[in-house]
């Protein structure tokens, strides 16, 4: 008797440890209800036999839990998803909209994007904590960031941005019927009287990305380039001379016995550099086509200590270091990130 007991309760014992063995192979991660901060709202519930995880059928990805379905804003072992509240699909390369209002993106995977983000060839910016859009108004048909300081942005943003200056200014405004024109612009944001230069064209990306304590107009050039560059400076961008410094995303200032000017790098590679322009012809934006490409004025050569063509404005221009002993001598001063 004794003996038949003990054979029960060890064959007992084998069964729960091997249910609780089947039981933890068959979790696939843990789901928790989460708000749109990221937060978890719920206890996470172990997902366990017949139909769960995700699924596709007929194009759409689902996630089941225990047969079930699975809807709203999900926290899945890492990563947040969201499933639409009727037909339970998964959300991807989509803006989750708010009261109408694009809010949060997944990306392809399905994965709520945090930082920075291109879609479809415009710049975005999503708080790293809660994933939500960072929109401080619009500009030039670009989301205005809230950045403060020059540590907080990489080259890549500025970058696109300044192809996105391009991409909006080259637009005829249907509304008014007016077209951007070569000059100095005076209003506050910079350039919306449809009025840019060089310089401004630094004052618009940098406006749109949170660096809006611009006077009227943005900030313009002195003869040595010292009022933006003492802007760009107070920022947190680090100030350098000579073209060996320029990498894709620097602001250049170059002076030479002609005129002085600024741009942004877009690439550079065997001392050749993309870049965006902005020149006159005399009042009409003749530059606007960059980033440059393939025409022939669309490439500088970019060189210290010898003469080179500027072949998009038909000058010949010496690129020397700062100090180079003539009465204008040449000077490339290169902005940096930190």
């Amino acid at each position: 008797m004794k003996k038949r007991i003990m054979t029960i309760v060890v064959a007992a014992v084998l069964f729960f440890v091997f249910t609780a063995l089947h039981e933890t192979t068959a979790i696939a991660g843990t789901v928790s209800d989460v708000s749109e901060t990221g937060t978890t709202q719920s206890s996470s519930d172990e997902i366990a036999a017949y139909k769960n995880g995700f699924v596709n059928e007929n194009g759409k990805t689902y996630y089941y839990l225990r047969n079930k379905k699975l809807k709203g804003a999900r926290k899945i072992g890492r990563y947040y998803y969201y499933f639409d509240k009727k037909t339970g699909a998964m959300y991807k390369n989509a803006f989750r909209k708010v009261k109408g209002e694009k809010k949060y993106y997944y990306d392809e995977k399905g994965h709520k994007v945090f930082g920075y983000k291109v879609i479809n060839d415009k710049s975005f910016y999503f708080d790293k904590k809660t994933g939500k859009r960072v929109k401080k108004g619009r500009y030039m048909g670009m989301d205005i960031w809230n950045f403060k300081r020059a540590g907080d942005i990489n080259a890549s943003m500025i970058r696109q941005r300044a192809k996105e200056v391009f991409a909006y200014i080259r637009k005829l405004d249907k509304k008014n019927g007016k077209k951007y024109v070569y000059g100095d612009s005076g209003a506050y944001p910079p350039c919306t009287d449809y009025r840019i230069s060089c310089e401004r064209l630094v004052d618009c990306v940098l406006y749109s990305m949170g660096f809006t304590n611009q006077p009227a107009g943005g900030y313009k050039l002195g003869a040595d380039g010292t009022t933006m560059g003492s802007w760009l400076k107070s920022l947190g961008f680090k100030e350098s001379y000579g073209v060996k410094n320029i990498k894709a995303g620097s602001i250049i200032f170059m002076q030479d016995p002609l005129h002085y000017h600024m741009f942004i790098c877009d690439s550079i590679s065997k001392n050749k550099m993309k870049r965006y322009d902005v020149g006159s012809n005399p009042a009409k934006i003749h530059r606007l086509k960059q980033p440059l490409t393939t025409r022939k004025g669309d490439i500088i050569d970019i060189h210290d200590g010898i003469v080179v063509k500027n072949k998009a404005a038909n000058q010949t221009i010496k690129l020397r270091k700062s100090g180079f002993p003539y009465p204008r001598a040449t000077i490339v001063r290169v902005y940096n990130l930190p």
